[in-house]
């Protein structure tokens, strides 16, 4: 049975067109490259400290199966390293993960930024209150 603290259930997935929307207009980012990380906190709402997207642009890689490919790579990297994203107390983060380099990527690279990216994402959490 998988340890539950590597756990990405689908209650952490963004899915709703209107969030999303919104975290294009009014989220912050930080860049960890090949790595772009949009984020928007808010007051905390329910049991849920974050909902997350994962995004590969069509320009940059027209083939579908590259794009599910790296989309797969950055779930995975994401759930591996999720235990660096440290969120406070009362604070609601949604985000979307953008993959923008035109080269495909190694898993280990993958892993490696995201491991970077989420400790960047959680100090500027903890500064944003």
């Amino acid at each position: 049975m998988p340890d539950p603290a590597y756990d990405l259930p689908l209650t952490h997935r963004l899915k709703s067109r209107a969030a999303i929307s919104l975290l294009f207009t009014e989220g912050k980012s930080l860049v960890q490259e090949p790595l772009r990380l949009v984020y928007r906190q808010q007051p905390a709402k329910g049991d849920v400290a974050y909902r997350i997207a994962f995004s590969v642009s069509k320009r940059n890689h027209p083939k579908a199966t590259d794009r599910n490919r790296i989309k797969r790579l950055m779930r995975e990297g994401f759930r591996l390293e999720q235990h660096q994203l440290q969120i406070p107390e009362g604070i609601h983060a949604d985000i979307i993960c953008l993959y923008q380099s035109k080269k495909p990527t190694t898993f280990n690279e993958l892993k490696g930024k995201f491991h970077l990216a989420l400790e960047r994402l959680s100090k500027e959490l903890e500064r944003g209150l």
